[in-house]
């Protein structure tokens, strides 16, 4: 059985635990220049990197490299985790 479904609920030191992990996260956001910021956020969406490359008009391998940069920055290892980390931290 998934171990999700048996957790208890978050007490204050829980809450306070995932609130600076969410502001260690916000400020690795803030390094990212804003071009990667625009990437994070057709990630974010869901889109793959040609459908990002045609909306902000620039060439999929070019996302690309942005997004490597992105994982870089964020010390994620791959996009999900990049993805989940901006949304815990409120992006």
């Amino acid at each position: 059985m998934p171990r999700f479904l048996f957790a208890r609920p978050l007490g204050a030191t829980d809450r306070e635990s995932l609130e600076a992990q969410a502001g260690a996260i916000r400020q690795k956001v803030e390094h990212l220049s804003p071009r990667e910021f625009e990437v994070l956020g057709t990630m974010l969406m869901g889109l793959t990197s040609e459908e990002a490359g045609t909306a902000l008009g620039i060439s999929k391998r070019t996302i690309d490299v942005h997004k490597q940069h992105i994982l870089q920055k964020l010390e994620a290892r791959n996009a999900f985790y990049a993805v989940r980390m901006a949304t815990v931290a409120g992006y």
